[in-house]
């Protein structure tokens, strides 16, 4: 880069700062960030409210909350979103005990929590559960019967026999 005017190569660049064009960053620091959460969250503290994405984002001066969860893909802001994304859902899980924790659950459930369970079948004493199936040879002797019922019932209808 050349002189102070934002020049690389002797051509300015699109935002004039020597850097990738695109939109400036709203927050420049992982330490900025960070800060700006802290403050979110000690005023959603004070005034007894939920601490949210949208309203987090918001506070971070970001336009919406999708802003926000691109810094995640920014290395040095990665620790960062993740420490905030895990401020906002330990607000929804303290709601978890409340007498209404629909809402809370529903928010939750949409950041990637479940509530599945797994279930596991178990045989006697706790041992595995023993699947059985018919030996080859049983197989074999119960094709052979059939083939045989089929035959004679064949034979008979040749023969104008009636059936059974």
């Amino acid at each position: 880069m050349s002189g102070t005017n934002g020049k690389k190569n002797g051509k300015p660049s699109p935002n004039g700062n020597g850097k990738k064009p695109g939109h400036p960053r709203i927050v420049e620091t992982p330490e900025e960030f960070d800060r700006k959460v802290g403050e979110f969250e000690a005023q959603c503290i004070k005034d007894k409210v939920p601490v949210t994405f949208t309203g987090m984002a918001i506070h971070l001066g970001f336009a919406d909350r999708r802003s926000f969860y691109d810094y995640e893909k920014l290395p040095e802001f990665s620790h960062s979103v993740k420490k905030a994304r895990s401020l906002v859902e330990r607000s929804y899980e303290r709601r978890l005990s409340s007498s209404n924790p629909v809402g809370a659950i529903f928010a939750l459930k949409n950041h990637g929590w479940t509530d599945k369970q797994r279930v596991e079948h178990t045989g006697a004493d706790g041992d595995a559960i023993e699947i059985t199936t018919v030996a080859a040879e049983a197989r074999r002797a119960v094709v052979g019967r059939l083939a045989g019922i089929a035959a004679r019932v064949a034979e008979n209808r040749l023969a104008g026999k009636p059936q059974r």
